[in-house]
């Protein structure tokens, strides 16, 4: 029987918070709780799937670069005697349990998947253990808008079947953060987001406070929730 582990690649809270600087716009506190909320979200996710969940905060990641961090992890994952991993990062609001179950059964026919992120770079990755070279992984141009990019040519190259998810949306930025309050206005993390506005009113950024809270009261009969990824 094939074994799949879900992995989850995240810094703490305050890390996440510090590096997407979203202390600039609610505050320290409410930065953390921010990305605290997310990660809370994909971990929910995650064992809602039932799918056995391995976890590497940045504490217990080993390596300088991020591909260095990323790459031990996924070697420690696969010697705990899995088959398949689907990795994620932890600040997406558009992962959900369904396509963790979804993905591991598109790992019974494909090597590899792919979940384009809208900036160019990825929100969620599933590797067969027979996909994945350390060297190729290690070349991938991580951190940057080409990660997709740079996965698709490595499985080219490798000549490895991929699937593609349904495109989905990471917060790596204020923009991003806006961006996704206002197409999904009664979304769990745009109330969030809306809370942490009305908790903390001496915004230095008011462009973000109209992109955030003006835009809101006139998207109000949007009822849309975030993306649906199916088989």
């Amino acid at each position: 029987m094939t074994k799949t582990a879900i992995l989850l690649f995240s810094r703490a809270a305050k890390e996440e918070a510090d590096k997407k600087k979203y202390a600039r716009l609610f505050g320290k506190k409410s930065g953390i709780a921010l990305a605290a909320e997310l990660i809370r979200h994909t971990q929910q996710e995650a064992s809602i799937s039932n799918i056995p969940v391995v976890t590497f905060f940045s504490d217990q990641q080993k390596g300088q670069s991020f591909g260095d961090r990323l790459t031990n992890a996924i070697e420690e994952t696969f010697a705990l005697g899995y088959d398949n991993i689907i990795i994620s990062g932890t600040d997406s609001p558009s992962v959900n349990s369904a396509q963790f179950i979804n993905i591991s059964r598109k790992l019974q026919r494909s090597a590899l998947v792919l979940g384009p992120s809208n900036d160019g770079g990825v929100y969620i990755i599933g590797f067969q253990k027979s996909a994945y070279c350390r060297n190729g992984i290690l070349k991938i141009p991580w951190l940057t808008n080409e990660v997709f990019k740079g996965l698709k040519d490595y499985a080219f190259k490798s000549n490895l079947s991929v699937s593609i998810e349904t495109p989905g949306d990471d917060m790596d930025n204020l923009a991003s953060l806006a961006e996704w309050q206002n197409k999904y206005s009664f979304h769990w993390l745009s109330l969030t987001i809306r809370r942490l506005f009305e908790q903390y009113r001496s915004l230095k950024f008011s462009f973000f406070q109209t992109a955030f809270l003006d835009n809101t009261s006139s998207h109000t009969s949007s009822l849309r929730g975030p993306p649906q990824f199916q088989l």
